[in-house]
């Protein structure tokens, strides 16, 4: 239970620092405001740099598949086919 909260709090001031939601106090309250266009917009570059770094590393194990055959699966699970080099 202890891990759960301690993660919680580290996830919140992740968010917190990354402009996600602000919190504004005044003599009788409080208000927390989240920022949904900061987190799309985030959440967006963060999708295209994962599919960036897939693409290239799609990109450099293509590379290593000999030319003239494709990689077959034997019964033993290993890929037949494959440079390993």
């Amino acid at each position: 239970m202890f891990r759960f909260v301690m993660i919680l709090v580290v996830l919140a001031g992740l968010a917190f620092m990354a402009n996600w939601f602000t919190i504004n106090r005044d003599e009788e309250t409080t208000t927390i405001q989240i920022d949904r266009q900061q987190i799309r917009s985030d959440l967006s570059k963060a999708a295209e740099k994962g599919r960036k770094l897939i693409e290239k590393h799609r990109k450099e194990g293509e590379r290593t598949v000999d030319a003239g055959s494709q990689p077959v699966e034997n019964s033993g699970g290993r890929f037949e086919g494959i440079n390993w080099e």
